[in-house]
C-alpha cells in the first residue's frame, strides 16, 4: 500500500524593508578667524567646529577659496598668509564659511570683513 506524503506549504515570511533615514544637514557649530581686516602678508588663523557629518569646510573671500584642514571629526583649522593684491580690490568684503557633507549638501555662514 502506498501512502501519500503530506505536502508542506511554506508561508511567505514578510521582511520589513528598511526605511531610508534622512541624513541630517551639515551644521557649523562655531568658527573663528584671527582677523577680518586683511593686509597683504598677514598670517590668518582659524578654527571651526561642525557636526560629525561635515566632510569639508571652505572659507571663501570674494570668490577666492581656501580649504580648512580637517584635524578630527567635526574639527577644522586654517593657517593662511594673505597674498599681495591690487589696490583696486581693497574695501569691504564678504567672508563665507561653507560646510559640506559627503553628499554635497552645504550650509553657509557669512561675516563681513575688509581688504585694506
Amino acid at each position: 500500500m502506498v501512502t501519500a506524503k503530506p505536502t508542506v506549504t511554506a508561508k511567505p515570511v514578510r521582511v520589513a524593508k528598511p526605511t531610508p533615514t534622512a541624513t541630517p544637514a551639515p551644521r557649523i557649530l562655531s568658527y573663528s578667524l584671527s582677523e577680518t581686516q586683511f593686509h597683504p602678508g598677514d598670517r590668518v588663523y582659524g578654527t571651526a567646529l561642525a557636526t560629525l557629518n561635515v566632510a569639508s569646510i571652505e572659507v571663501r573671500i570674494d570668490g577666492y577659496s581656501i580649504s580648512m584642514d580637517k584635524v578630527g571629526p567635526g574639527r577644522f583649522t586654517l593657517s593662511y598668509t594673505v597674498p599681495d593684491y591690487p589696490f583696486f580690490v581693497r574695501g569691504p568684503i564678504s567672508i563665507l564659511v561653507i560646510a559640506r557633507d559627503t553628499q554635497g549638501a552645504a550650509t553657509t555662514e557669512t561675516l563681513s570683513g575688509a581688504l585694506e
